[in-house]
């Protein structure tokens, strides 16, 4: 993983994101006081609490393989 000049990450992995997601779900905090520990924008937390660690919208679902019948 490549750091930025302040030592975050330039790119969270999925697992990386997980913790902090889970914590603001959890209502260990704020998603603005979750992101200031971590140094994560409150927007981009905010997103990754919508659309999970990897990016799809929770309670979404991947249609079967080989498309819809």
């Amino acid at each position: 993983t490549q750091i930025d000049g302040m030592g975050r990450p330039l790119k969270w992995t999925p697992e990386q994101k997980l913790p902090l997601v889970l914590g603001a779900l959890r209502g260990e905090g704020s998603v603005a006081e979750i992101g200031r520990r971590h140094q994560v924008s409150d927007v981009t937390l905010a997103k990754w609490v919508r659309f999970g660690p990897h990016g799809t919208p929770r309670g979404a679902h991947t249609p079967p393989v080989g498309g819809l019948d």
